[in-house]
């Protein structure tokens, strides 16, 4: 019993020497900061590796236009039938892109954000046509109206006269513009015969081209002549 005192008594001086020496607590605190950052980096790793291996193991999503067809007067019966190249209303759908095509290759307004819309980088005739189309309609035409800097100093709009099918993929559009520099002066009048052959290319994945353009309507050729009256 008396040798187990001074053992006792041994004992509580170590404790209470170490709870004293901040050593002690400065070595210790240290450990477990290093423990819960341990923790926190494996657990933002394994949470991003669960998460991009759910990414790979999901398949992408497509998006699937379809075309609403109400066949008779009631309002309550209608179809819906998925759009593709080879449908029966191909013509009309077809000659709709094409108008689409001149309206917003051919309409300038004195807004710059509107422009950037119609004939920027991201916009609507990028999306219709190809990359050397494109090329071709910015230097010959948006660069004499509209640069992307400033807006354009007069107003445009076309007005489509006539459209011919001269083949599976070819047409002949037959328009007029008007050019406005304000509404005081008198518009000037010009008269166009474009020619426009296209093909359809389909996305199959998520993106912004694919909700723009649904059809993959591609302008490949295009010329413009100025007709005389």
């Amino acid at each position: 019993m008396e040798k187990s005192m001074p053992t006792a008594n041994a004992r509580a001086k170590t404790i209470a020497s170490n709870t004293a020496n901040p050593a002690v607590h400065s070595g210790f605190n240290h450990f477990l900061s290093q423990m819960c950052g341990f923790i926190c980096f494996a657990f933002v790793t394994t949470a991003t590796v669960l998460s991009l291996s759910l990414l790979h193991l999901t398949g992408e999503f497509e998006v699937d236009a379809t075309l609403a067809v109400n066949p008779t007067y009631s309002e309550n019966l209608a179809y819906f039938q998925p759009l593709h190249p080879d449908m029966p209303a191909m013509d009309l759908l077809s000659e709709m892109f094409v108008r689409q095509f001149i309206t917003a290759s051919n309409t300038v307004y004195k807004n710059r954000e509107e422009m950037m819309r119609m004939w920027g980088g991201g916009g609507m005739v990028r999306y219709m046509s190809t990359p050397k189309i494109y090329g071709e309609f910015w230097d010959r035409v948006s660069k004499k109206m509209f640069n992307g800097d400033a807006p354009p100093a007069v107003t445009m709009e076309p007005h489509i006269r006539r459209i011919l099918k001269e083949g599976w993929n070819s047409w002949q559009i037959f328009f007029e513009t008007r050019t406005m520099k304000n509404n005081i002066e008198a518009p000037k009048i010009e008269h166009w015969i474009a020619t426009i052959q296209f093909r359809y290319y389909s996305y199959n994945a998520v993106m912004f081209r694919r909700l723009r353009n649904p059809m993959g309507f591609t302008v490949t050729q295009y010329h413009l002549a100025r007709q005389k009256k």
